[in-house]
């Protein structure tokens, strides 16, 4: 985690991207497109992953993103309770529904861990030491622009 600088190296991240994608090219056929609820709940759900993945990560708090990443989890469990629902509906095949599904397992299994590490020890004395640097660079940047009173 350290060594991340975007979001988008993140795997889950990207996993959830990949899900997204697949959710909406689902929900763009026939008979799926027909039911407008059904695939305006799936799609939202299935943004949530990758939105909440986001603002936790911006936040830069390990507790905040652990919360967010909850979020995320939650929202891939109602992508997968959607996708159960199309299967059964006729709107998608086993096919379509277990690769997705797959995914969806990937992902929640990357955000348990990394939630489990962001509760850790580790993560708080990385976050302490990266606040105290930016402070450090803050203070030494803002004494460097401003004018010296006389």
């Amino acid at each position: 985690m350290a060594g991340v600088k975007s979001v988008k190296e993140l795997v889950i991240y990207q996993l959830a991207v990949q899900i997204r994608r697949r959710v909406f090219v689902l929900t763009s056929r026939e008979p799926a497109v027909r039911d407008f609820r059904f695939t305006s709940q799936l799609r939202d759900a299935a943004r949530g992953g990758t939105r909440n993945v986001v603002e936790g990560f911006a936040r830069f708090n390990p507790g905040e993103f652990r919360n967010f990443l909850s979020y995320a989890r939650a929202s891939l469990a109602e992508v997968q309770d959607g996708l159960d629902d199309g299967l059964e509906s006729g709107y998608f095949s086993a096919l379509e529904h277990s690769e997705i599904s797959r995914l969806i397992a990937r992902a929640k299994g990357g955000m348990i861990r990394l939630m489990t590490y962001l509760a850790s020890p580790a993560a708080s004395r990385f976050f302490a030491g990266f606040t105290a640097r930016q402070r450090k660079t803050d203070f030494t940047h803002r004494a460097a622009t401003e004018p010296r009173k006389r």
